[in-house]
């Protein structure tokens, strides 16, 4: 261009300059010349003051996804996708644009099955094919995916999406990663009973048991009890329990006595309405978990209150000493315990009550949200204490 060049299209540009450069550019309407600005200014300033007005301007969808594709600036490039909605543009920019977030915004904005199969399916950035695998919906894709990527993390997308029971079966038996397998195991759309009773009795992966036996096609009560007594995991156990899938009192009964490390006798005791299993888990010496046996008494209470006095007085004296221990359900378990016996004391004068020492309910700790302090006062009141 020799002495003839525009300022916006020389290098090296001091602050006057490039002030002049910047206005020029502004002012600019013609789209041919701001795109030639844009792709050949040395300057990168000028270059993205070109860009910029022609987003302003609403240039076509082929410049502007040139724009994003290519510009430094990130959230040039971004404004730039925003007036792209064509999907081979869309897929293009998503393959190969500069920045990795105006890459990933590329792919939600396709809807193209096609597209986002060639995307999930391609080579380029880890992150742009997963989120191509999360928006697909083709079921040959995914289930093309789901069997031959090697990526597990692709094939996990692909395996949330897939509604075939068929291939989430094969999928649940046979992947090598425990979280594809889960998630297999534990859709919606994974109906076989079989095949979620083999994996929630057999699967190695904790993780993988756990979402079959919580997978709400699983409904065989001798599985659920089996697994309920037999896992070696608290939390799979707990799971078979929990959901009222298992309703056999007798197995409830079993659950609710086994007094193993890893039981989930909580779950089963607080679904027993049997009266003599729960007046022997109330009086149990077992110094270990202290909540079984509070919340069999407890349990006692609503359902039987004539009985419920002695064992809560007795757990009462037996947990003295032992008033900061315990979670939060432990603490509600005394907390509704106190209430009861205050209850039951004004309506009987029962003796065994009155009987309980002073300072008794001390160890209530007021700071601990168990019973305020008000409450033990009224409490205390009532038997005649203060």
């Amino acid at each position: 261009m020799g002495i003839f060049t525009p300022i916006y299209m020389k290098k090296n540009l001091n602050g006057n300059q490039a002030a002049k450069a910047e206005k020029a550019v502004r002012g600019m309407s013609d789209v041919d010349r701001l795109a030639d600005v844009f792709r050949n200014a040395p300057d990168s300033w000028i270059r993205r003051v070109a860009a910029r007005r022609l987003i302003d301007l609403k240039a076509s969808q082929a410049l502007l996804a040139e724009i994003a594709e290519k510009v430094e600036a990130e959230g040039l490039a971004d404004d730039a996708l925003a007036g792209v909605t064509d999907a081979a543009l869309l897929e293009r920019i998503a393959m190969s644009g500069r920045h990795r977030s105006t890459r990933q915004k590329a792919v939600q904005s396709i809807g193209d099955q096609a597209a986002l199969a060639r995307l999930a399916r391609g080579t380029g950035d880890p992150e742009v094919r997963t989120k191509a695998v999360w928006r697909l919906e083709d079921p040959e894709a995914l289930q093309d995916i789901a069997r031959n990527e090697k990526d597990a993390f692709l094939r996990l997308g692909a395996t949330q999406n897939i509604r075939d029971v068929n291939t989430l079966t094969r999928i649940a038996l046979a992947d090598p990663d425990a979280d594809v397998r889960r998630a297999a195991a534990g859709s919606e759309s994974m109906t076989d009973p079989v095949t979620l009773a083999l994996l929630a009795k057999k699967d190695a992966n904790v993780k993988v048991r756990l979402a079959a036996v919580k997978n709400k096609n699983l409904t065989d009560p001798a599985v659920l009890a089996g697994i309920a007594l037999g896992d070696d995991e608290h939390i799979v156990r707990s799971a078979a329990v929990i959901g009222g899938r298992i309703a056999d009192p007798e197995v409830l009964k079993k659950i609710a006595l086994d007094k193993g490390p890893k039981s989930p006798r909580l779950f089963a005791i607080d679904r027993l309405d049997d009266e003599a299993t729960l007046r022997q888990i109330a009086d149990e010496a077992d110094p270990g978990d202290p909540r079984p046996r509070w919340l069999a008494a407890v349990k006692l209470s609503r359902t039987h209150p004539e009985i419920a006095v002695a064992p809560l007085v007795r757990l009462m004296a037996l947990d003295k000493d032992a008033h900061r221990d315990g979670d939060f359900c432990l603490k509600d378990l005394r907390r509704e315990a106190v209430r009861f016996l205050e209850a039951r004391y004004r309506q009987t004068r029962d003796a065994a009550i009155a009987e309980l020492p002073d300072g008794m309910y001390g160890w209530i700790e007021p700071g601990d949200a168990c019973m305020p302090i008000d409450e033990k006062i009224h409490f205390d009141l009532a038997r005649g204490r203060n």
